[in-house]
């Protein structure tokens, strides 16, 4: 029912683009005698009035910039549906709405209407409606609209910095208003607006360059690159004489040029500020070794000329001059020539000493003596002049020049010198000749060969002199020059630190690190002990670059997996040794998924004719299909309708879209077309970041049997295949039925456009003509030329055709004490060239044997995504907590196997683990933990006896001598006197306790305390016959024997209990009393029985 140049709608495309000629859009509509669109605005208006005759027109439009190398567009269709609405139609005041919202908006801010950048934005009906609210396009629950006045705000619980425009800069919202059983759908457009919240970071902390001497002023010397998200920044130096940056480009340049010898490196700080606020700034180190150019000659000393040589004096070894030079540059080493060459004198290279290496046999030499720095040579002149002298020993040559290995041993041949032809005397005998001046030369002779004295362990030349003598009389003598030179020997290649069963070395790196990180390290070794190693990296253009002495792979840029999963990066690591030797090894990066990319629906739009007369409920409709360019789980695609789905339901993994109910739309009908339109919404998968989704329009028509379309036209459009990947040519796709009944299967053909070297389409059947890679093309569009515009969708199925590959052949972790339930011990990584969800890796941990974990081993687990080993239960006696000090525990090795899944295809890795379990832990070793226990216990009960028994065996013995010394036995005999004492005459009664001490030492092995002649005479005077008799062993058992009887002994006192008193007397006890008060004070405490001096006492 509208008019002539009526406003239908207003196209709305944006733009990421920064740039203003990149992101202009303008706006074009396919030639038509209908609808005009405004190029600038995007404002499609009615022309000509449209026919009632056909309910629905659609046309194509497109938005273009005119960006460069070539300006990009992107198409959509424009639909028209004819019809009778109710009265008044409910219809949003703008098609589209356009606001802004700064980023970081508190909850509660209203978005602000783009038209008028001060006022709140509300939507807004005519009619007014009764309700408003958001359907689409606020998964994150971002925003919220008053349902009654339609103001848009942000909502009550978001966070202040969830609107970030770094991380996303463009919403779009779906507002339903509705009003009774009528609704409106309107888009509305907000922009994030930028706020300087971010700092500026430079990309690598610090830079170093390389600059040479002299370098003319503007010579770019390093390119410094910083980053702020929110703004442009600016560059500048720190104050340098020398240097400067460009401050739009961060180029650091030469501004005079350096000298080394004044400056040999430069430390300089570049400061790089943000546009929108120049005090928030970051800074950059920039190192500049300068390296020293070969601008100055060298200066040769004044020389003495000539140079006096006396005949008889002279000998080789002898230093006749020092030549000295100077450079400036102090680089590299000067080096000293004689010319021409001589075998009677010899110049040091590098020394510039003038030495004689042969008896002379001219009378005047003249040389020319040239000092150079292989750029600039000075000389002068130098005459010698020598006496003739002759011999009739001569060396074979004047000068000997071998090479010896550091730290060779003795035994080692370090050359053989010779005698020449000519000489007169074959039996000479050689010598070396030593230098005072000199420390001892570590070289000997034997005959003619030369040995090392000792092992030489300082690189370096060792020359001398050696002289050859004739045995006979008047033979003479010669001298030669040896020079030896001492390398230190390369003896073993770098080895890189790489896995025998991985020749290469993996490495996994997110897509989402930043340039400037660390991203892994690789190890280099040598084996000789005196050498360092070099690590760089071959290509120039290699996402990484290493660290030259430490291995370090820093990331130099972006990485994005969906342009390139894999990157091949070779590496070559060199020694210090000479001849150098070298080792390469190769880095698989691979680029590790981050979820950067929304799911794309193919083959829009979306539509469905079903006759209305024919509508099954349960009646599969379409399949609307997406794909996502990332892979395993960040690409795994759901459906889900967010808006017209009361009759409709969508499988959630295959798009399937099937009519659940007839629509009471269709019901109420009379007899004209139906048409819905549903909103359909297509999410990944993500795990660690918010999912990503995109949106889609289902347009399905439910005609009545007088407006079916004249002309053929496929029902459902676009037609959804799936086919999976790896199938031989010839496999069927599908078989598709003409549009119309007037139309044979042969009829239909692909068009050229489409990938006809592909896929076939003969008798309506669909077919493939090539093998089909999921990792190399998911989707393939194709038209038909029996429609109008019938596309076919095919997608490409994943495959699980790769088989996991773990990082590591066997993974190893050793632990001191016992680790508790829930810590992570280490963690496993595999990975799979699958590209789809086949390429989804699951872990598992299992027996050695493929078995499940049983006992001790079934204590450990994995996380099946993250490949996390960690402590499932704890062992018996941990319970939760830190082991007690004194809980016993043994170390223990446990071995397992980890598994990566993807699928039907699986590898496995081995896992061994080290660390103290406690004793208690059932399971020890299968069957041995119970009988370790019983024997542990068994052991420690048999212990305690044993103890027992010892104890009561010394108490009893220490009882026993107790006794013994009290007198509480019986008496040896019936006589009182030991007969012992016939044989050994007894010596006077020792006066104290320590006389006593002595005697009975004095037969044992202890010493006795006395000197070697007390000792002597003891031992002469006790070595009787008295192999049956032994000495007594305290001062009480001495008087026992010679019969004395000890007195009334308190037991009480003693322990025992009781109370005896023993007479003292000769003979039977008729002259002793028991009790006997008498014999009781005369012995008290202080008698011949303590430990005091004896008092005189006559035995009976």
């Amino acid at each position: 029912k509208s008019g002539r140049r009526s406003l239908l709608t207003t196209l709305r495309a944006t733009d990421d683009d920064s740039s203003p000629g990149n992101s202009a859009v303008s706006y074009s509509i396919e030639k038509n005698d209908y609808v005009a669109v405004n190029s600038a605005t995007g404002q499609a208006t009615l022309i000509r009035s449209l026919s009632a005759g056909e309910a629905v027109y659609s046309f194509a439009v497109r938005a273009s910039d005119s960006g460069t190398p070539r300006p990009l567009h992107s198409e959509t269709v424009l639909l028209l549906q004819l019809g009778a609405p109710p009265s008044p139609v409910l219809v949003f005041v703008s098609a589209n709405y356009s606001a802004s919202l700064a980023e970081n908006s508190p909850p509660g801010r209203c978005v602000l209407d783009a038209a008028a950048s001060a006022r709140c934005l509300s939507v807004a009906t005519v009619p007014p409606a009764s309700q408003y609210k958001i359907v689409g396009g606020n998964e994150d629950q971002l925003f919220a609209i008053d349902s009654t006045t339609g103001r848009i705000e942000t909502s009550s619980f978001v966070a202040t910095n969830a609107l970030d425009y770094e991380k996303r800069r463009q919403y779009q919202l779906v507002v339903q208003a509705s009003t009774g059983d009528q609704a409106a759908l309107t888009r509305v457009d907000i922009q994030i607006l930028n706020a300087d919240d971010s700092q500026p970071y430079c990309v690598q902390p610090v830079y170093s360059a390389v600059l040479s001497e002299k370098s003319p002023a503007g010579t770019p010397v390093v390119q410094v690159t910083a980053v702020d998200l929110d703004s442009a920044v600016k560059y500048r130096l720190l104050p340098s004489d020398t240097f400067e940056v460009d401050e739009d480009t961060g180029l650091v340049s030469v501004k005079t040029p350096p000298d080394f010898t004044l400056q040999s490196s430069h430390s300089l700080t570049l400061v790089a500020a943000s546009v929108d606020d120049p005090l928030t700034t970051a800074k950059c180190s920039v190192l500049v070794r300068i390296i020293n150019r070969n601008n100055q000659k060298p200066l040769l000393q004044d020389i003495v000329d000539p140079v006096v040589v006396n005949a008889e004096t002279a000998r080789p070894g002898q230093k006749l001059l020092q030549v000295r030079a100077t450079d400036l540059d102090g680089y590299p080493p000067l080096i000293y020539t004689l010319s021409p060459p001589s075998d009677t004198f010899a110049m040091g290279l590098f020394s510039g000493e003038f030495w004689l290496t042969a008896k002379p046999q001219l009378s005047v030499y003249n040389f020319t003596v040239s000092s150079s720095d292989s750029e600039h040579t000075v000389s002068k002149h130098l005459t010698v002049r020598v006496d003739s002298a002759t011999g009739g020993v001569r060396f074979g040559r004047r000068l000997y020049v071998f090479t010896l290995a550091k730290g060779a041993p003795t035994s080692q041949l370090v050359g053989k010198l010779d005698l020449s032809p000519a000489s007169t005397a074959p039996d000479a005998i050689v010598s070396i000749l030593s230098d005072p001046d000199r420390p001892a030369l570590p070289f000997r002779l034997i005959g003619f060969d030369l040995y090392p004295s000792q092992p030489i362990s300082a690189p370096g030349d060792h020359v001398f002199a050696v002289k050859a003598t004739s045995a006979a009389a008047g033979g003479g003598e010669d001298y030669a020059t040896v020079r030896v030179t001492v390398q230190a020997a390369n003896r073993f290649p770098p080895v890189f630190a790489v896995s025998t069963s991985l020749p290469t070395i993996p490495l996994l790196v997110s897509e989402a690190t930043k340039p400037g990180r660390t991203v892994g390290r690789v190890a280099c070794s040598d084996a000789d002990s005196d050498q360092f190693v070099s690590v760089a990296v071959v290509e120039t253009s290699s996402p990484v670059q290493a660290v030259r002495h430490t291995g370090r792979l820093v990331l130099t840029r972006q990485l994005d997996r969906e342009a390139q999963a894999e990157h091949s990066v070779s590496l070559v690591c060199w020694d210090s040794g000479e001849p150098r030797l070298t080792a390469s090894v190769t880095v698989r990066i691979l680029v590790q998924d981050a979820n950067d990319n929304a799911p794309v629906f193919v083959g829009e739009p979306y539509s469905a004719t079903v006759p209305a007369d024919s509508v099954v409920s349960g009646g599969r409709l379409l399949r609307v299909a997406a794909t996502d360019a990332d892979s395993g789980v960040n690409g795994i695609v759901s459906y889900k309708i967010l808006l017209g789905g009361g009759s409709f339901a969508i499988d959630a993994a295959t798009g399937d879209l099937t009519l659940t109910a007839l629509p009471p739309a269709i019901a109420a009908s009379t007899g004209s077309d139906v048409v819905m339109n549903l909103l359909v919404q297509a999410s990944d998968s993500s795990i660690d970041v918010p999912a990503r989704s995109s949106l889609t329009r289902v347009s399905v028509r439910f005609a009545a049997a007088s407006a079916l379309p004249s002309s053929p036209r496929f029902p459902i459009n676009p037609l959804v295949f799936l086919v999976k990947e790896g199938l031989s040519p010839g496999t069927l796709v599908g078989n598709l039925a003409p549009p119309t009944a007037a139309l044979t299967a042969t009829d239909c053909v692909l068009t050229a456009d489409s990938s006809t070297t592909l896929f076939s389409l003969t008798n309506g059947s669909l077919r493939t003509r090539q093998v089909l890679d999921y990792e190399n093309q998911t989707t393939f569009t194709l038209r038909l030329n029996c429609s109008a515009d019938a596309r076919l969708v095919i997608m490409v199925e994943d495959v699980d055709e790769f088989q996991p590959n773990f990082d590591k052949a066997e993974y190893a972790a050793g632990f001191s004490s016992t680790p508790r339930r829930g810590r992570i011990l280490l963690r496993v990584v595999a990975f799979d060239a699958d590209g789809g969800p086949a390429g989804r890796i699951g872990y598992s941990l299992v027996g050695e044997d493929g078995a499940a974990l049983v006992g001790n081993l079934a204590r450990f687990g994995i996380n099946a995504s993250t490949g996390e080993v960690y402590m499932a239960r704890d062992f018996d006696g941990v319970n939760g907590a830190d082991i007690a000090d004194d809980t016993a525990t043994i170390m223990k090795n446990f071995s397992l196997l980890v598994r990566a899944s993807s699928g039907t295809l699986y590898s496995d890795a081995s896992i061994r683990l080290q660390m103290p379990v406690p004793l208690t832990s059932p399971g020890l070793g299968g069957a041995s933990g119970p009988l370790l226990i019983a024997v542990t216990s068994t052991a420690a009960v048999l212990l305690v006896i044993i103890a027992i028994i010892i104890a009561i065996v010394v108490y009893r013995r220490c009882y026993r001598r107790q006794a013994k010394g009290l007198g509480i036995r019986s008496p040896p005999s019936s006589t009182v006197y030991d007969s012992c004492f016939d044989h050994v005459p007894p010596l006077p009664p020792p006066r104290t306790l320590t006389e006593l001490t002595r005697l009975s030492a004095a037969g044992t092995t202890h010493s006795s305390g006395l000197g070697s002649s007390e000792e002597e005479q003891q031992r002469m005077m006790m070595d009787t016959d008295s192999s049956n008799c032994s000495l007594p062993k305290d001062h009480r058992e001495y008087l026992y024997r010679l019969g004395v009887r000890p007195p009334t002994t308190d037991f009480k006192r003693s322990g025992f209990g009781g109370s005896v008193g023993v007479g003292v007397g000769g003979g039977a006890s008729s002259g002793g009393a028991v009790g006997g008060s008498t014999d009781f004070a005369h012995h008290s405490s202080d008698n011949l029985w303590s430990e005091d001096v004896y008092p005189d006492y006559t035995c009976a």
